[in-house]
């Protein structure tokens, strides 16, 4: 978004987005505008010939959202991610810390959109999905955020998972914050097995049978 907007800045007010398969750090990506007016901009992000990422902007919020309860303690930054069985996820709510740091300055032109608040609890969502929940073998699938410049008050973002789907391991999870409100999509990948080291292994091999 951030390039996006510097191209083509104007007041955002919704984000939505689409992550079919994962972008990996370090991997290069470009940015291809589908469509864009003086409220909407819809944007594709192409890896390898791949699209990583389908995301719209919006200058109108969609839709009012339930409002979930702020917590009555000072929320710390997590440090480790969480490693929450499947079975735990439903239900489960919490929250992260916001951001420090000056943000307005790495990602000037999204700052300017979407307001500091809002650029500060966005990417404290990924907060809430890498180390929160479902946390260490967690996938980020899709994200839509209203944004409300009005209500700046800070603290934490809050979230609540409302529904999960066994089959795919998928779930959805509500969050709330400064100025913010919307729903993540999430997976929680089943954790890698664990296997013999090459050590153990050679202890069980005689001879030269390869």
């Amino acid at each position: 978004p951030t390039e996006v907007l510097r191209a083509h800045p104007f007041a955002v007010a919704n984000i939505r987005s689409r992550f079919p398969p994962p972008l990996y750090l370090d991997e290069a990506a470009a940015v291809h505008i589908q469509s864009h007016s003086d409220s909407v901009i819809a944007f594709e992000v192409v890896a390898e010939g791949t699209v990583v990422g389908q995301v719209k902007l919006a200058g109108a919020a969609r839709k009012p959202r339930t409002a979930l309860p702020r917590p009555s303690q000072p929320v710390t930054p997590l440090t480790t991610p969480s490693d929450v069985a499947f079975e735990q996820i439903a239900g489960l709510t919490g929250a992260v810390a916001i951001p420090d740091g000056d943000l307005r300055a790495v990602f000037p032109a999204l700052a300017a959109g979407a307001g500091l608040p809002a650029l500060e609890a966005l990417l404290a969502t990924s907060q809430v999905v890498g180390m929160a929940c479902p946390g260490l073998h967690s996938l980020f699938s899709g994200i839509e955020l209203d944004i409300d410049r009005a209500a700046v008050q800070g603290g934490p973002l809050a979230f609540a998972v409302t529904k999960v789907d066994p089959r795919f391991r998928s779930m959805k999870i509500e969050v709330a914050g400064p100025g913010v409100s919307g729903r993540l999509e999430a997976f929680a990948r089943p954790a890698p097995p664990s296997q013999p080291a090459m050590t153990a292994i050679a202890a069980h091999i005689t001879g030269q049978p390869f």
